[in-house]
């Protein structure tokens, strides 16, 4: 009824209604920041005077490495390494989901990091290759005593990786 009554037929839907008025302004809801919530504050901006507020932009946890840089990074015997090597015209939104999960779980932890490589070329393939690692998406843990192995685990089970480099890091 409600829905009806302000001609909602989908979501997300902002409808603005001025003050003292019941009937809503036509507010056209299009996501171009990736981040609805912004959206959101830039509606309230415009149309209240002194409104002044955006939201930080998401802390990146898992770091973007380029093939020149892969192994200098993986092999560094400072720190343990999670590697997700992917087709950037696969990459799948749960493993994204996880990766950020237990990003934010070892935030804090400096000998821990999470690294991601776009296999784009035949020279992040011949990595992959290096390492033994045929299907993308794949994961491998690199640990701080140059020693590699396949993550077997789970792909999109945060809690099962977070298991993992508990065990191993």
């Amino acid at each position: 009824e409600i829905g009806e009554r302000f001609d909602i037929d989908g979501h997300p839907i902002f409808k603005w209604f001025p003050k003292g008025q019941t009937d809503a302004e036509n507010f056209y809801y299009v996501h171009y920041s990736g981040r609805m919530g912004n959206t959101l504050l830039k509606m309230l901006h415009e149309r209240v005077e002194g409104f002044k507020k955006i939201l930080p932009p998401p802390k990146d946890y898992v770091h973007k490495l380029t093939e020149d840089k892969f192994e200098e990074y993986v092999f560094d015997k400072s720190k343990h390494v999670m590697a997700y090597l992917y087709s950037p015209w696969a990459d799948r939104q749960d493993i994204k989901l996880c990766m950020d999960k237990v990003g934010k779980a070892f935030e804090n932890v400096e000998s821990v990091q999470l690294v991601k490589l776009a296999i784009e070329t035949i020279k992040e393939r011949d990595i992959a290759d290096r390492f033994d690692l045929k299907d993308y998406p794949g994961f491998l843990f690199y640990d701080a005593n140059g020693k590699w192995e396949k993550y077997t685990g789970e792909f999109g089970d945060p809690r099962g990786m977070i298991d993992f480099l508990n065990k191993k890091a």
